[in-house]
């Protein structure tokens, strides 16, 4: 599915390119014009609209694995259809929360990718905040019985609530399975929510429609 979603997304990436070395001339162009003016005593041209460089475009994604919660939010916001953490072992993604400090903003994070509300990040470091018009991030993974302590423990957050759990039964009796799975129906139904125009708000971005 995300082949599929960026099949075009080399085309993309050249006429940005483009655009990006067209915005570049502008603004030399333009940063000339200005010393001129600055120089003859005259009032400066304003900077043209096409002189800013765009942002650069992100690949669809439909699933993240090893990702951090500062790169998540960055991908959160350039892809509003929301996004897919799976891990094999989720221990590993809680243990990695505030590796870099953080003071436990990123177990915050997580809690809040729960409600699909509007999320904005603001860092010294970036000199534009990151806004995410719906922060929704989905997790799917497996724990180990003795590892459960590392969601449950301590003060409840929260976020052991907002989990799903399922486990399976015992099985009565070991036998080998010779049925190959077929995930057909799956990945079908999958690809064809993938596929589902989004909806839009009062301004024209994009929003989400809610299907039963």
């Amino acid at each position: 599915i995300e082949d599929d979603a960026a099949s075009d997304f080399g085309a993309k990436l050249r006429d940005h390119e483009t655009t990006k070395a067209v915005a570049k001339a502008r603004r030399e162009g333009w940063e000339e014009a200005v010393r001129c003016a600055v120089k003859a005593g005259d009032n400066p041209p304003p900077m043209p609209v096409e002189a800013v460089a765009p942002d650069d475009p992100v690949r669809p994604r439909l699933r993240v694995a090893d990702v951090t919660t500062e790169k998540l939010a960055a991908l959160a916001s350039a892809l509003p259809r929301g996004l897919l953490i799976v891990r094999d072992e989720l221990p590993g993604w809680l243990g990695s929360f505030d590796r870099y400090g953080g003071g436990g903003s990123d177990r915050a994070f997580a809690i809040e990718m729960f409600g699909g509300r509007p999320y904005t990040i603001d860092r010294v470091k970036s000199a534009e905040p990151i806004h995410i018009r719906h922060l929704s991030v989905g997790v799917i993974g497996g724990v180990q019985p003795d590892k459960l302590a590392v969601i449950t423990d301590g003060p409840d957050d929260g976020l052991a609530s907002r989990l799903l759990w399922a486990w399976p039964e015992k099985l009565p009796y070991f036998r080998l399975c010779h049925e190959v799975a077929n995930d057909d129906a799956a990945e079908a139904a999958l690809s064809r929510i993938s596929r589902l125009a989004q909806g839009t708000d009062e301004n024209g971005f994009p929003h989400p429609i809610r299907l039963r």
